[in-house]
């Protein structure tokens, strides 16, 4: 029966995905559109993992039956979001019948065997659409790349990843992420010592940016560490954020209490990180600003004027996309 929630959480969480991304993908530019495959493919390979170590033999079944093993279904899912819907209800109502042929029948009615062909490829198909983005703003499909290859333990084409990101001049935002990224390659590894470096490291990047108040900040290589018995390092790391991030300043101090007191906080249970990381909310942010970053004035010495009027019109999207009415097409 806990498989069977789960699995109901993975669905319901690659139908958010869907939702979010089919208007973005209708109505956005080159760079939305590409962000759209790449969150529509990573939470398809998700979804499978999780039906497929539950059900190898309905996935394997669907899998010989399936002619397509070409990411070009991307597409065709972000076109057709609300036929796909009707196929998830029916795989998630046929799994809980206990349905084997009807189970079968669904996977590969739901695309997401087209989307996910063998991990090598899959990770080549997501590196082709990223190199197909232009601009600035690449940047961001970049790090989210970065971010799927380490969650995956592909270490490798992480690192890879990574060195190209940093060649595009990162603000603090996505220099966060990437140096987050390392610090998780390099606890991967076994050395704390530079893990360490980099989970400080990623706060001092933010701590001069006004702009990084407005966004996350991240956990996962805190929660690494911590795992690891390095309370202190986490402690520091924590602190700064608090200077950062204001107001979660009191969620932080309860986190720091249970650090010193031995415990491991519950990182997830944040509300407000929670919230940040939903795709209703996470995607058309990333949206938002890969447009402010294209629009960014080349000239790399910016006026106080131009960094305040980024800062208002990246705040306003923020803003409108927690209400929910973030409109990728008139914004």
């Amino acid at each position: 029966m806990e498989e069977v929630i789960d699995l109901e959480t993975r669905i319901r969480a690659f139908e958010e995905v869907l939702n979010v991304c089919a208007p973005l993908y209708r109505t956005g530019d080159d760079l939305s559109r590409a962000l759209c495959q790449l969150w529509v493919t990573m939470s398809a390979s998700v979804l499978l993992s999780c039906v497929e170590s539950t059900y190898p033999q309905e996935v394997e079944a669907a899998r010989s039956l399936s002619r397509f093993q070409s990411l070009l279904g991307a597409r065709a899912l972000l076109l057709n979001s609300e036929n796909i819907a009707r196929a998830l209800a029916n795989l998630l109502d046929a799994l809980k019948s206990g349905d084997r042929a009807g189970s079968t029948k669904a996977i590969g009615e739901t695309g997401i065997l087209e989307l996910c062909p063998e991990t090598a490829r899959l990770h080549d198909e997501l590196e082709t659409i990223t190199a197909s983005t232009l601009g600035q703003g690449r940047i961001i499909p970049l790090v989210e790349l970065a971010l799927f290859a380490v969650e995956a333990r592909e270490f490798e084409r992480a690192t890879r990843y990574i060195s190209e990101a940093l060649t595009l001049y990162p603000e603090s935002p996505e220099l966060h992420v990437l140096l987050t990224l390392k610090g998780l390659i390099a606890l991967n590894s076994g050395n704390i010592a530079e893990a360490k470096s980099y989970l400080i490291e990623s706060v001092r990047v933010c701590e001069e940016d006004e702009l990084q108040s407005v966004r996350s900040f991240s956990v996962l290589l805190a929660n690494g560490l911590v795992a690891c018995g390095e309370m202190d390092v986490v402690i520091v790391y924590l602190t700064r954020c608090a200077s950062v991030w204001k107001h979660q300043q009191r969620q932080i101090a309860a986190w720091i209490a249970m650090l010193r007191h031995g415990k491991q906080p519950d990182f997830g249970a944040s509300t407000f990180l929670g919230a940040m990381n939903t795709p209703k909310l996470r995607i058309p942010l990333l949206v938002a600003r890969c447009l402010l970053l294209d629009s960014k004035p080349k000239s790399p010495r910016m006026t106080r004027a131009q960094r305040q009027e980024i800062l208002a019109e990246y705040t306003r999207r923020n803003l409108a996309a927690i209400k929910g009415k973030l409109d990728i097409g008139k914004n």
